[in-house]
């Protein structure tokens, strides 16, 4: 222990309820905690100092070389709440003996304990639960196992053309870590609150008992509401523990989840040389979490900068968020990459500070003087604010219920600095706070923060809280909102406000946002007032407000952009019917600045709304406009998808709302607007342009669009997830280019599926009915495994998209989503398809049972087989007359009655089986079941498209028939007609004589008269249609002669020449419609599937938030020819038409 340094580190827990400080101690004194709670509603000290020692032995402390401490402190739980303290040490470390209270138990010990623990769970059922969790489920993967390991044999072309051949390095440095990731321990406290608020302030008054884990790394509480989860982060992985009280006087720490570190995280760890090595990355580790979320930036090139953010909760990806470094505009997003090339001076992360309520993000990269807002859901950026007043931005955090961002800025001299930028106000509103602390230039682990709360260590090493600056010192203002606002537009706007003679009216004053906000409120009174003589507005004022907003927002941009994310101002002008003015913020080519207009998902989402308007909070700018899309109000709708679909190139976080209103627009009456969206470029050409290149290949099919889902998610330590992820490998860079994403984020997601917080802490009891539940739901599945009764809101917005009669399915990224979802569907309709072909197979073995013998069916055996055959035919109608119910189609008829008919037919066997009908009826009830057998086939793409190209030439040769069967027809009857009357036109055959000597005598041979073939009309439609199979010599009729040639070259030469060329042209136009065929099959099943069989559609390893397919021109080139024409026109071309034409 070094005593020349003492390093004191605070922590303050995640509701900001409670403040830990800790002194490691030197050589001369003891290490101790302090305690502070804090009343989170005053922002103030609520206790005295409650100072713990003894929680380190210090002569074992004296040996260790400890690099780096890292301390955090949980939110309370019940009357309790947890202090965790966690430590690295260096390489030079001697063996030390661990004392009696840190000593593991043994291992036989702990395993007696976990297997008795386990019997008094289950007791008696433990050995159906081992036969039900392992035996059973071990024989039906063993199959999937040996395919995986023999996978590279089988097909090495196919791995080594498409995909970089590498194992995850991490997974193979947690099976087997470095001796440095145990060089390490966590010690976790447990207080009682009660002895906390007690008067006296030594260690004896509060009850103290810990836990020590051999395992190091970077703490942190998560905040949750239901249970204490602690986080544990080292260069590795990530490890999560739920703590749990067991009593008064212990507690238990129980591992759950474990995560390895992004990859491009865990590429600047894994070269570990020296010590300062690993101060450093201990530093970039405490600097890389917060709360629950966790931030890796990662450079491409000098110019771009690509940061993510994932939820430990859910462990999934937040977003993607990009730093343009050289341009102030939306960044042009490059492809080329470096692994290892993680961006930060001195290999350190960007500061970032989230809002409490996970809205907004801000980010600094490097040591620089700028700050750049974005919105959380979305990933897009708000506005880039450089601050001249300061040369490097050292720390950042939202607070006063996120109305203003504290950052701390160090000078020119080197001086840290506190200031608040006020994002309620204009963009220059930043205030300076005047301190006298100089300790925080160790600001690393001397100032922490949390739930919009500051925390910092003062000269005197005293905790003390950033709101008790505010509130005592003097705020100075650098520079005054009111000048941004030009004099004599205001004072128009001033005097024209208050004229208006309406009490609801807030005051004017002189704050920007303000007087924007009423603006843009008087434009909805004035439209809401129209008709109203009395409040009605003059037509030359609206153009005076409608000018003063656009001269504001021409002077103020990132004004304006700012405003925006905290005011509903669209929705104020898609109320006032402003046209004129929201074309000008979306598509104004005149002004410098771009994308003034941001998508919000919810009003909910924006922290000030008009009341007066009665938005609910669930909708957004886009259904607002939706709900007003009549005649030319229209318009808006077509403005604001326009606007959307342009800007989604560079970053598909503008297409969240249309995600969202995609089932709803396609409907009948906007069918228009959708059908032109889907050829605009975002469909079919939005390039990939996420920092992570590995990708799991769901689709790989000839004639078929290659798809493939990228890694958004933590990837889990266990040996599941090992089989699973290692399915994501990287792409080649040259492919890379051509990967393409659909524009549309959780479109193949159910809504409200997934939460952030940790299920609450369960006994043992609740612990075993869960168990048999999930038994329960097993059987379920098995026995009765669909679930009709779904509401369509539950469904993703793919499945409640209509359809019918559009260009869906010729749209690249609807297929890509298509074929993203088949493998999971596929593997469930394989299933009905085995129960098919057992069905089909049992009727034919039971049917002819009955026809040769009918006594036999009383066997055991036959009886057996009898039970599973109903069993089935009926498990089979009800999924084909819920398939019906929900998509009323002659196949889907089909479908459930070749089921019945079978059902049916052997039915009526038991008391008929030697008539000739049910001989007839089995032998058509047997070519039905075969051709639905042949439909079901289509599960498999090769097959698939065979029947779709069969069908597609039956359609297109359908009028060709139509004409052959009336020349048919034709010849047919005029044969009938001449062969009718032979005695009439002498049309009697030559007969031939021939005569046979055997040697004694001769007898005469005479052939017998051929049989008329066109005795009938049948049989002379018949004889005509198989025209070059007659034979006319016996006939000496020279009008026959000529009507046989007539016919032999119209119906025999000229129709089937006819028909094969027929055929060619047909077959080529038939293969591209057998694909979109394919869709339609397999939307249809995805849709069916999700509908009756609850579909999890909502886990990680299931879908995924972005698709991305490989773009084939020679498969897209009908979509691509199509785009060019149409992307020519806009989405609103018709309202400017319609202006023109008046």
């Amino acid at each position: 222990m070094n005593s020349a340094i003492v390093k004191n580190y605070v922590a303050i827990s995640p509701d900001g309820s409670i403040i830990v400080k800790f002194n490691p101690g030197t050589d001369s004194t003891d290490p101790y905690i302090l305690i502070k709670k804090v009343d989170t509603d005053d922002k103030m000290v609520d206790t005295d100092d409650k100072k713990i020692t003894n929680i380190f032995d210090k002569n074992v402390l004296n040996v260790l070389n400890v690099l780096e401490w890292s301390l955090a402190v949980s939110d309370i739980n019940g009357n309790y709440f947890f202090v965790a303290i966690s430590y690295i040490i260096g390489e030079d470390v001697p063996p030390t003996t661990p004392s009696k209270s840190d000593k593991k138990p043994d291992k036989p010990v702990l395993i007696k304990a976990y297997f008795r623990k386990i019997n008094d769970i289950f007791g008696p059922f433990i050995f159906f639960l081992l036969i039900i969790l392992f035996i059973i489920p071990f024989i039906c993967i063993l199959p999937f196992v040996l395919y995986s390991l023999l996978y590279d044999r089988l097909f090495p072309p196919y791995n080594k053309r498409m995909f970089n051949n590498e194992v995850f390095e991490q997974f193979q440095l947690f099976l087997k870590p470095k001796k440095s990731e145990n060089k390490g321990m966590i010690k976790i406290f447990r207080f009682d609150l009660s002895h906390l608020n007690s008067e006296k302030k030594d260690s004896e008054s509060v009850s103290l008992s810990g836990i020590t884990y051999p395992f190091n790394g970077v703490v942190g509480f998560l905040p949750s509401k239901n249970s204490t989860i602690l986080v544990c982060m080292n260069y590795i992985r990530m490890q999560k523990f739920r703590i749990n009280n067991k009593n008064k006087v212990s507690f238990e720490m129980i591992e759950k989840d474990s995560f390895l570190l992004p990859e491009n995280l865990f590429n600047l760890f894994k070269e570990l040389e020296s010590s300062k090595d690993v101060e450093r990355n201990w530093k970039y580790l405490l600097k890389s979490r917060y709360r629950e979320f966790l931030m890796t930036d990662k450079g491409y090139n000098q110019q771009m900068q690509h940061i993510e953010i994932y939820n430990i909760n859910t462990s999934q990806l937040v977003n993607v968020f990009y730093i343009n470094r050289e341009k102030t505009n939306e960044p042009e997003i490059s492809i080329i990459s470096n692994d290892s090339d993680l961006i930060g001076l001195n290999n350190e992360p960007g500061i970032f500070a989230i809002s409490t309520d996970s809205d907004l993000f801000a980010y600094s990269y490097g040591d620089n003087n700028i700050i750049t807002i974005y919105l959380m859901e979305s990933g897009l950026e708000v506005v880039s604010k450089k601050f001249d007043c300061v040369l490097k931005i050292k720390f950042l955090e939202f607070i006063d219920e996120n109305k203003k961002l504290f950052f701390i800025g160090e000078d020119t001299n080197g001086d840290m600095k506190f200031h608040i930028w006020l994002l309620t106000g204009c963009l220059d509103d930043l205030f300076i706070i005047e301190h006298n602390t100089s300790i925080l230039s160790n600001y690393d682990y001397s100032l922490t923060k949390a739930n919009g709360m500051v925390v910092f260590l003062d000269d005197k090493i005293k905790i003390n809280i950033l709101h008790n600056l505010i509130d005592n010192d003097s705020v100075k203002s650098m520079k005054s909102s009111s000048e941004n606002l030009s004099n004599e537009n205001f004072k128009t706007f001033k005097d024209l406000y208050l004229e208006i003679d309406d009490k609801s009216n807030p005051d004017l004053d002189d704050d920007e946002t303000t007087v924007m906000n009423i603006a843009c409120g008087l434009l909805v009174y004035s439209y809401n007032n129209r008709n109203d003589r009395k409040k009605i507005i003059d037509s030359k004022h609206v153009n005076e407000i409608i000018k003063f907003i656009k001269t504001f927002i021409k002077n103020h941009p990132d004004h304006w952009k700012l405003m925006e994310i905290q005011y509903p101002l669209m929705a104020l002008l898609i109320c006032a019917r402003s046209i004129s003015l929201i074309k000008f913020i979306l598509f104004d080519k005149d002004s410098k600045a771009k994308n003034l207009h941001r998508p919000r998902s919810q009003y909910g989402s924006y922290p000030y709304h008009h009341e007066s308007l009665k938005l609910s909070k669930l909708d957004n700018d886009l259904k607002l406009a939706l709900s007003f899309c009549k005649d030319r109000d229209a318009v808006m709708l077509a403005y604001l998808l326009e606007y959307y679909s342009e800007n989604s190139l560079s970053h598909i976080g503008w297409m969240i709302n249309v995600t969202e209103i995609l089932p709803e627009l396609s409907k009948h009456k906007y069918a228009n607007y959708v059908d032109l969206l889907y050829y605009k470029s975002c469909f079919g050409e939005m390039k990939y342009n996420f920092p992570n290149k590995r990708f799991k290949t769901v689709s790989f099919k000839q004639d078929l669009l290659e798809v493939y889902l990228p890694l958004t998610q933590l990837i889990p330590t266990n040996f599941v997830s090992l089989l699973t992820y290692s399915k994501y490998r990287k792409l080649r860079y040259d492919m890379l280019s051509d990967i393409c994403m659909v524009p549309l984020p959780n479109f193949t997601t159910c809504p409200n599926e997934e939460t952030d917080e940790e299920p609450e802490e369960t006994g043992e009891f609740e612990k075993f009915w869960a168990v048999l539940k999930i038994f329960a739901k097993f059987l379920r599945k098995i026995f009765i495994p669909i679930n009709p009764f779904r509401q369509n809101e539950q469904f993703s917005p793919f499945l409640q998209v209509e359809k019918n009669n559009s260009p869906f399915f010729y749209i690249p990224a609807m297929e890509a989503i298509i074929n993203s979802r088949w493998n999971q569907t596929k593997t469930n309709w394989m299933i009905f398809l085995i129960k098919y072909f057992i069905f089909l197979v049992l009727y034919s073995y039971l049917t002819q049972m009955f026809l040769n013998n009918h006594e036999n069916y009383s066997k055991t055996a036959n009886i057996v087989m009898i039970v599973i055959f109903y069993y089935l035919g009926i498990d089979l109608s009800i999924v084909e007359f819920m398939r019906m119910k929900n998509n009323l189609t002659m196949l889907h008829i089909f479908d459930l009655c070749s089921t019945i008919f079978g059902i049916t037919n052997l039915t009526l066997m038991f008391f008929v089986f030697d008539d000739e009908w049910i001989i007839l009826l089995t032998s058509v009830t047997t070519l039905i079941l075969w051709i639905e057998m042949l439909l079901w086939l289509r599960l498999f793409s090769g097959i698939a498209i065979n029947i779709y190209i069969f069908g597609s030439i039956l359609k297109i040769i359908i009028p060709f028939f139509a004409f052959m069967i009336v020349l048919t027809v034709g010849f047919g009857h005029s044969m009938f007609i001449l062969f009718g009357y032979p005695s009439l036109v002498n049309l009697h055959p030559s007969v031939s004589t021939y005569t046979l000597n055997n040697g004694s005598e001769n007898f005469t041979l005479t052939e017998t008269e051929p049989d008329n073939p066109f005795d009938t009309p049948v049989d002379a439609i018949l004889s005509a249609y198989y025209w070059n199979t007659l034979n006319f010599g016996n006939y000496d009729y020279w009008p026959l002669k000529l009507l046989a040639f007539l016919a032999n070259i119209i119906l025999v030469l000229v129709l089937l020449n006819m028909i094969i060329a027929l055929m060619n042209d047909a077959f080529n136009k038939a293969k591209e419609d057998g694909r979109h065929g394919l869709s339609i099959f397999r939307s249809e099943l995805i849709y069916d599937y999700e509908k009756l069989y609850s579909a999890d559609s909502h886990k990680p390893l299931q879908t995924s938030k972005y698709i991305c397919f490989r773009r084939d021109s020679n498969l897209m080139k009908e979509w691509l020819s199509k785009s060019e024409e149409i992307r020519k026109n806009k989405l609103y071309s018709w309202f400017n038409e319609s202006l023109s034409s008046k």
